[in-house]
């Protein structure tokens, strides 16, 4: 009976201890996988630095986020490959490039154009936009009295006048010849000698064709002559009529800038260091450089400026907002670039991205992107 309860004993001992160590472990293992949970978000995954800049509408601040085309296209490339960025946001076109250049920033996504120069101090992914340069220049108005004036003594109007003069000489010719031997019984008042007979001939030429000549012809060719100015007189007044009018009209509603050789001597703002700043010095065009396009277009809007010359895209999104009915894009776009994503040189995340950007562009999700920010097909803005 002793033994029996001695029995009994030990196994509650062995009960009471197995009991034990479950709790212990079951507690152990609680702790561990809360200790786990705490510690788990830390990662050697290294968050890339991207720099970028406002200028609408591929990057855009709207309540304290980042957005537009190139900052939605970014984050659309480091999920499909599988980075972590952050964005760093820099006011000018030459900080941004510097920052990649000098390592600050592992890429730099905006509106930058791909250049030979730049193509040497860094390194550009695949084309993420087509685009070109423009002329953003105010809306064209009535022509006010210089303007007017200028178009008459422009060198087209110049060209016209001398070649009316030229024709002129030979009806002057035709009559000077047949009327100088009959000077004296004659009513036109020609010199028989070449000068100043010619200039007289000529003047009575000009007369006839307005109506107010003085005294008539004796001979029948120049009685002729005199029928065919009086005729082409008319189609004379109604050409230049015609051409004086057009012009004036075409002034009018395009201006006095139709393109960039239009820009000579002109008040003409752009960015510092952009590809329109470049083309223009390449082209003997003097510049205002500013640090941004809002601050050239400010210029523009103040007076200051007689044109801006920009990235087209931009221009064109400010005239479709706070432009329209002010401003214009005058003349065509020229100068055609591509947009890319910039790394600093020799960097091993452009093969990454470019991948991506393929499969963006294979999925369609590119297009869809593209047709969400500009409203039409891809390349549509870059004519």
């Amino acid at each position: 009976m002793i033994e029996c309860q001695r029995v009994s004993g030990v196994r509650r001992f062995f009960v009471q201890i197995t009991r034990g160590l479950f709790v212990a472990t079951v507690l152990l293992l609680t702790v561990s996988r809360c200790g786990y949970a705490e510690t788990a978000p830390v990662t050697d995954e290294p968050v890339l630095k991207v720099g970028t800049r406002v200028v609408k509408p591929f990057v855009m601040m709207e309540n304290g986020a980042l957005t537009g085309f190139s900052i939605e296209l970014w984050q659309q490339l480091a999920t499909m490959a599988g980075v972590r960025s952050e964005f760093n946001i820099h006011t000018t076109l030459a900080e941004l490039l510097s920052g990649v250049q000098q390592g600050a920033d592992d890429a730099a996504v905006a509106a930058i154009s791909v250049t030979a120069e730049r193509e040497k101090i860094m390194d550009f992914s695949l084309p993420i936009f087509k685009s070109g340069l423009g002329i953003l220049a105010p809306e064209a108005g009535s022509p006010g009295f210089m303007s007017v004036i200028s178009g008459y003594f422009s060198l087209d109007m110049l060209q016209y006048i001398l070649g009316f003069f030229g024709i002129l000489m030979i009806p002057a010719h035709i009559i000077w010849f047949a009327e100088r031997r009959n000077c004296e019984e004659n009513d036109i008042p020609i010199s028989e000698t070449y000068f100043p007979g010619i200039f007289q001939a000529m003047y009575w030429a000009v007369a006839t064709t307005g109506g107010q000549a003085e005294g008539y012809p004796k001979s029948w060719i120049s009685r002729v002559t005199s029928l065919i100015c009086i005729y082409g007189s008319i189609i004379f007044v109604a050409y230049f009529t015609a051409y004086a009018t057009s012009g004036l009209t075409v002034q009018r509603l395009s201006g006095d800038i139709s393109g960039p050789r239009d820009l000579v001597n002109k008040r003409v703002a752009v960015v510092k260091d952009s590809t329109g700043a470049r083309f223009l010095n390449g082209i003997g065009v003097k510049t205002m450089d500013l640090p941004n396009v809002d601050a050239a277009i400010k210029v523009l809007e103040d007076g200051k400026a007689d044109a801006v010359v920009y990235d087209a895209p931009m221009l064109l999104y400010y005239i479709a907002h706070d432009g329209a009915g002010k401003y214009r894009m005058a003349g065509d776009i020229f100068a055609e670039q591509d947009y890319a994503i910039a790394f600093k040189d020799n960097s091993q995340l452009r093969r990454t991205i470019n991948a991506a950007l393929l499969r963006l562009r294979e999925n369609g999700e590119y297009a869809k992107l593209y047709q969400k920010w500009f409203g039409s097909a891809e390349g549509a803005h870059s004519r």
